[in-house]
């Protein structure tokens, strides 16, 4: 529609039209993160990239040949290896990282965080036992959260070599 936005009935009646848009879209954005929401509670996937070490076929996760990487990556920092080094042994060894750039210590740490490998579901603070195969065990996740833990620097043995 063409309105004479001069007028103030065109005026009024563009302010509507935009307020009810503006309404609709409101409407869908929070019918869909509820939607999420309950599929995270349910342990389901909700559609982000899938992981390092996964193929994703037919609604479901399968580890694939870059397991045996993510695993590398958990068991060398449970045993002390630092994510820097890590990153560096990766790259040396000439493993790429899933879209094919180098390994860098954000790369390393955003894996060790994702408890995706250990068959949890993470959405927005809500974390269930997924259905899918889990890569690591759960000890070896906990481990290495604890030890990402220790590490901030807000921890009081920061630095200390704990």
């Amino acid at each position: 529609e063409s309105f004479d936005t001069g007028t103030p009935q065109g005026k009024f009646a563009l302010t509507m039209f935009a307020a009810i848009a503006e309404l609709e879209a409101s409407t869908i954005t929070e019918r869909v993160m509820t939607g999420k929401v309950q599929k995270a509670s349910e342990g389901g996937y909700n559609g982000a990239q899938c992981p390092l070490g996964y193929d994703y076929t037919d609604s479901t996760f399968t580890p694939n040949s870059e397991a045996d990487t993510v695993r590398y990556i958990f068991t060398s920092f449970v045993n002390g290896m630092s994510q820097l080094a890590i990153a560096k042994t990766l790259n040396d060894m000439g493993k790429a990282t899933k879209r094919g750039g180098q390994w860098q210590q954000a790369t390393v740490r955003y894996i060790l965080t994702n408890g995706f490998y250990a068959g949890l579901n993470q959405w927005d603070g809500v974390e269930k036992q997924g259905t899918h195969e889990s890569i690591i065990t759960n000890e070896v996740y906990e481990s290495a959260h604890k030890r990402l833990q220790e590490s901030k620097r807000g921890n009081p043995n920061f630095g200390r070599g704990t």
